[in-house]
């Protein structure tokens, strides 16, 4: 039974490498043209199967994913270029709510222009964006986006965090969040801090990271779990080592979030104590490797990666996660 087990895996092996090599035959003419053509295509087979996946876990109504992705100078040029607003929609749409930084256009009407390319693929979506909020001369819009279906808004709750003393560059945005699923009373709630630190202010930026998560804790929705989602400029081993957010750890941990992979620049931090319901499932969704892109491609959508983490939509629902305290 055995053999006859081995001589069928053989049998099949033998006329699986033999259809790989007849239609990859006009391609080789060496080994090293196998060996790499052998590699692409494992590369693209494992990207296929983690991206179905990871779109099938994204459906489970016991998760959310959460998501930031910082578009950088993200305006209606963008939009023009047809792949480019196909690639926006295929990356928005795994993802049950997404942090939006880097709108930076002098019309209004970007982003709406982007839910409606969204909306043809699907109607559960909505947005809300805040005003254009800089102390610089750029022109810089937050947003959220979110799955109707999967996650509740409270629309009117929805605030931009003054700063008269001019400390941080982009004001952040702040909105209060329900998971749909379990009955409201079981819900998982959260207030998301929408943020974009500035690379040529870091460090006094940084310092009032802390103030900006004690002023949304206290205004007014007894909310514990309060979770700054973004773009940092900083990696998460600094972030913890400098104590800028105590009490507090980080979703991302070693990847890097940008396209070419050198740096680590956006992250989601959350409350140890009382985020139990982080399942400890994070990560950077390399859209250039998984969607099989140019990195022309990809850098006109932007040069930052989308960040995610998963949370069960049940409040106080345990993973048995384990995170290192920033004191």
């Amino acid at each position: 039974m055995i053999r006859r087990y081995v001589r069928n895996l053989i049998i099949l092996a033998t006329i699986t490498c033999g259809a790989w090599f007849f239609w990859h035959r006009a391609e080789i003419n060496s080994v090293d043209d196998a060996l790499t053509l052998l590699k692409n295509d494992s590369d693209r087979l494992v990207s296929s199967i983690m991206s179905v996946s990871f779109s099938q876990e994204s459906t489970n109504n016991d998760y959310i994913t959460i998501a930031s992705f910082d578009l950088t100078d993200f305006d209606d040029q963008k939009l023009n270029e047809e792949r480019t607003a196909e690639i926006l929609v295929r990356i928005l749409k795994k993802f049950d709510l997404i942090a939006i930084q880097g709108i930076q256009s002098v019309d209004h009407d970007t982003l709406p222009r982007l839910m409606d390319y969204l909306r043809t693929v699907s109607s559960d979506f909505d947005y809300v964006i805040g005003p254009r909020s800089s102390h610089t001369a750029i022109y810089h819009q937050f947003a959220f986006i979110y799955n109707t279906k999967k996650i509740e808004l409270e629309r009117q709750e929805v605030y931009t965090i003054q700063d008269p003393d001019d400390v941080i560059a982009h004001d952040p945005l702040v909105g209060w969040f329900r998971s749909k699923g379990p009955k409201p009373e079981d819900s998982f709630t959260f207030s998301l801090v929408n943020i974009r630190i500035d690379p040529t202010n870091l460090e006094s930026e940084l310092r009032v990271l802390q103030k900006i998560k004690m002023a949304v804790k206290n205004d007014g929705h007894h909310e514990d779990d309060v979770m700054l989602i973004g773009t940092f400029h900083q990696n998460s081993m600094t972030l913890l080592q400098q104590k800028c957010l105590p009490g507090s750890d980080f979703v991302i941990t070693q990847d890097p979030t940008d396209l070419m992979g050198e740096r680590q620049n956006s992250n989601i931090s959350f409350p140890v104590q009382a985020s139990s319901e982080f399942t400890g499932r994070a990560g950077a969704y390399d859209f250039l490797t998984e969607m099989n892109l140019s990195v022309s491609e990809a850098e006109k959508v932007s040069k930052q990666l989308p960040i995610w983490a998963e949370f069960f939509s049940r409040e106080g629902a345990a993973s048995g996660y384990v995170a290192s305290i920033s004191r």
